[in-house]
């Protein structure tokens, strides 16, 4: 008996080990799990303020004589007189050449005696109508007959004036093509004259900057091969554009015209545009796709929005943003490897809105 009783104290032992065992483990199956934790993604940002900024532009260009002019002759015949050379100055009005024009004087005087003659012939025709001798058809072609010598004579009065050739304004030579002695036909390339004090440098100017530019804006022109400065200004913008580069042609014009320069001599020409307040961000917090330019900007949430820029003029480490966000927003400067929208941040440095 004592035999039995000890088992069946050893099987209730065994069932209530077995049930404690159960409920331990019921209660750690329905205890509550610890939720497992987001980790941030770490990202450097600033916070946008404005920052006043000075926009200087350089070009390139080249040195042009605005006023020019190529000389021809509109008449045939022998060079008699002819000394400029190339680099010289010659005052306006001044004669350059003469040809020889003696074979037209001869015409010319010719014709003169044949209008003293119509005269003559129209005045005693006159006298006869007077008579009633003669009609007064005969007296009419007279007068015709006398009309036309007089413009015959007055065509060879205007061939003779060609005859002599005078410079059209002050200038220098640039290019000569003849020599004294010289039998010329019409139409030859005599010589080409240009104003020194129209000298402008002309550069090419990219569409987008093109259109800021105007008229009167004042600008420094630099010759690099005297490293002489000088003030100048806009003078204007030509109509059409390179369809090859999208460049336009400017000419810019100097104050004051400098001496000891030349045309084709290298220049540049910088413009410097007055401080204004923009909107600027570093150029690698600007992201690009396909669609646009773009931001990463974090809300209130600590969370990175993506937000469609349109950025303005660029500087060395900086661009400015013309739309798309607002002073006092945080945007994203570092930390793009695998950024995306809607993902939560966690801000390292927060840095300053930088300046130019």
């Amino acid at each position: 008996m004592s035999r039995t009783i000890h088992s069946a104290f050893s099987k209730l032992i065994f069932w209530l080990l077995l049930l404690t065992f159960n409920l331990n483990t019921a209660s750690a199956e329905n205890a509550p799990r610890p939720t497992k934790k987001t980790a941030a993604h770490l990202v450097e940002a600033i916070t946008l303020q404005p920052s006043e900024s000075t926009i200087t532009q350089k070009w390139f260009g080249s040195l042009h004589f605005n006023e020019i002019v190529r000389l021809y002759n509109q008449e045939e015949g022998r060079i008699l007189a002819f000394s400029l050379r190339e680099g010289e100055t010659i005052k306006r009005n001044a004669s350059i050449l003469r040809l020889d024009d003696r074979l037209l004087r001869a015409d010319r005087e010719k014709k003169q005696a044949e209008i003293s003659q119509a005269k003559t012939d129209v005045k005693r025709l006159q006298r006869l109508i007077n008579q009633q001798v003669i009609s007064a058809d005969e007296l009419d072609k007279a007068k015709t007959a006398r009309a036309i010598l007089e413009a015959e004579a007055k065509l060879l009065d205007i061939r003779l004036s060609y005859f002599k050739i005078t410079a059209p304004f002050s200038g220098i030579v640039t290019e000569r093509h003849i020599n004294a002695g010289d039998a010329i036909s019409k139409h030859t390339h005599l010589l080409t004259l240009a104003n020194p004090k129209s000298l402008v440098v002309h550069i090419r100017v990219n569409e987008k900057p093109l259109l800021k530019l105007r008229d009167g804006q004042a600008t420094t022109i630099e010759i690099p091969s005297t490293k002489q400065q000088y003030q100048g200004k806009i003078l204007r913008r030509h109509p059409q554009l390179d369809p090859a580069t999208r460049q336009g042609i400017v000419e810019v014009m100097f104050d004051t015209p400098p001496d000891n320069v030349f045309a084709g001599q290298s220049a540049t020409v910088t413009l410097t545009e007055a401080k204004q307040e923009r909107l600027l961000i570093p150029l690698a917090a600007l992201q690009r796709d396909q669609q646009s330019e773009f931001v990463y900007l974090i809300d209130e949430n600590n969370k990175a929005v993506r937000t469609p820029v349109t950025s303005g003029e660029y500087f060395p480490n900086t661009v400015e943003i013309n739309s798309g966000i607002h002073v006092g927003a945080q945007i994203i400067t570092r930390g793009f490897l695998g950024l995306k929208h809607g993902k939560l941040v966690k801000i390292i440095a927060n840095n300053k809105s930088p300046k130019e």
